[in-house]
C-alpha cells in the first residue's frame, strides 16, 4: 500500500462506517466518535505532509466542535464532512493535474450539502446555491486553464509554463481563497452557512487551497497580476472590516486581508504553511468560543464568562498580529522575506493594511471588555 493510499484510508473507512450506520442503526455518540477517530488516525499518517496533518488536525477540531451542538441526523453530516477533508487530502498531496482536479471537486462538491445541511432554513439554501453556482464557475475556469497549460507542455506535471493557462488557473484558487477581487461570495456564505460549516470553510478549504501554491512554481510572467490581487485582497479586507458588526461577516473580510498575506508569503517565499498554520489557530479560537457561547451577545462578555472572553481576545489579538501571538510571527517572518527580496510595496501595504485593520479588530474587543 503507497503512502498516498494510507493516508486517506482512514477517512474512506469513516465513510464506510458512518454508511453503514445510517442504514442499519444510528447512534450520535458513535458517530461522532468515528467522525473524530478517523480525523485523528489521518493525522498520524501523513508524517512527511505537513499541510495534510494540518487538515486533518483541523478536520478533528471542527469534529470536537461538533460535538457541542451535533447536527442532526449526524451520520449523513459525517459522511459530508469526512468526505470533504478527504478531497482535501488528496489536494494537499496531488503532483498532477489530474490529482489536483479530482481533490479539488471531491472537497468542493459535499460542501455544497454542508452548506445546505440545515435544509429548512431559507438562508442556508440561498448561501448553498450561491457557492454551487459560483465555486461551479470557479472550477470551470481553473480547468480551461489546466487544459491550456497541458496543450502548451503535453505534460501533467504542476507548472505554470503559459501566461494565459497559469491566469485561468491562479483566478480558481483565488476565488476558493476569497482573494479580491473574487472574494464576493464570502461574507454572504459565511453569514448564512451554519456556523459550523463557515468554521470548515475557514479552515480546512483555505488550507487544502493554500497547499496548491505551495506545491507550483512562482512564475515571473504572472507576477505582476499575483502582486495586484495581493495589494488588493490585503487592502480590500482592511477597508471593509471597519463595515460589520456581524462577526460571522466580519471574519469574511477579515479572511480577504490573510488570504493576500497568504499570496504575499507564496511571492515572497515567506512560507505558506507557516502563516496558514497561524491562521488557523486564531481562527479556530474564535469559532469554538462563538460554538460554545451558542448565540450569546459579546457585549460585556468578559464580565460574565471570562474563560470564552479571553480565547476570543487572544484570537482577534492573532489575527490583528499583535507580538506574541501566532500570527505576529507568521507576518514578521513575511515582511522580513519581503523586505529581502525587495517587494518593497509588498510590505508597505501589508504594514498599512495591518494598521487600518486595527481598528475593526478593537471594535470587537471592546464590546467584549465592556460594562453592560
Amino acid at each position: 500500500m503507497s503512502l498516498f493510499e494510507l493516508s486517506i484510508l482512514p477517512m474512506a473507512l469513516g465513510i464506510v462506517l458512518l454508511l453503514g450506520q445510517a442504514t442499519f442503526f444510528r447512534q450520535t455518540k458513535l458517530a461522532l466518535a468515528i467522525i473524530l477517530l478517523s480525523s485523528a488516525v489521518s493525522f498520524f499518517c501523513l508524517p512527511d505532509n505537513l499541510f495534510g496533518q494540518l487538515v486533518a488536525l483541523s478536520t478533528v477540531v471542527n469534529a470536537l466542535l461538533s460535538m457541542l451542538n451535533p447536527p442532526e441526523p449526524v451520520e449523513e453530516y459525517g459522511v459530508l464532512l469526512l468526505s470533504s477533508s478527504l478531497g482535501a487530502l488528496v489536494l494537499c498531496q496531488a503532483s498532477d493535474w489530474i490529482y489536483l482536479f479530482v481533490g479539488i471537486e471531491l472537497l468542493t462538491l459535499p460542501v455544497y450539502g454542508l452548506i445546505a445541511f440545515e435544509h429548512r432554513n431559507a438562508q442556508n439554501l440561498k448561501a448553498a446555491v450561491k457557492y454551487f453556482v459560483l465555486a461551479g464557475l470557479s472550477s470551470a475556469v481553473m480547468l480551461l486553464g489546466m487544459g491550456v497549460l497541458y496543450a502548451q507542455s503535453g505534460l501533467l506535471d504542476l507548472s505554470l509554463n503559459n501566461p494565459l493557462g497559469g491566469a485561468l488557473f491562479l483566478m480558481g484558487v483565488a476565488f476558493k481563497l476569497s482573494v479580491a477581487p473574487f472574494y464576493l461570495w464570502t461574507p454572504d456564505v459565511y453569514e448564512d452557512s451554519p456556523l459550523l460549516v463557515t468554521a470548515f470553510l475557514a479552515t480546512v478549504s483555505k488550507i487544502s487551497f493554500a497547499s496548491i501554491l505551495a506545491s507550483l512554481s512562482l512564475s515571473l510572467n504572472l507576477l505582476p497580476i499575483l502582486m495586484l490581487m495581493a495589494i488588493l485582497s490585503m487592502l480590500v479586507g482592511a477597508f471593509l472590516t471597519l463595515k460589520t458588526d456581524q462577526i460571522t461577516r466580519f471574519l469574511a473580510y477579515s479572511s480577504v486581508a490573510h488570504m493576500g498575506y497568504v499570496l504575499v508569503a507564496w511571492i515572497t517565499d515567506g512560507s505558506v504553511l507557516f502563516y496558514m498554520t497561524s491562521y488557523v489557530i486564531s481562527v479556530l479560537s474564535i469559532f469554538a468560543m462563538i460554538l460554545w457561547l451558542d448565540g450569546e451577545d459579546l457585549v460585556g462578555l468578559w464580565g460574565k464568562k471570562p474563560l470564552p472572553a479571553l480565547f476570543l481576545i487572544f484570537g482577534f489579538f492573532s489575527l490583528m498580529g499583535l507580538p506574541i501571538t501566532p500570527i505576529f510571527w507568521a507576518k514578521y517572518r513575511v515582511l522580513t522575506a519581503a523586505l529581502v527580496g525587495d517587494y518593497t510595496i509588498l510590505f508597505g501595504t501589508m504594514i498599512l493594511s495591518s494598521l487600518i485593520a486595527v481598528y475593526g479588530y478593537a471594535r470587537f474587543i471592546t464590546r467584549i471588555c465592556q460594562r453592560n
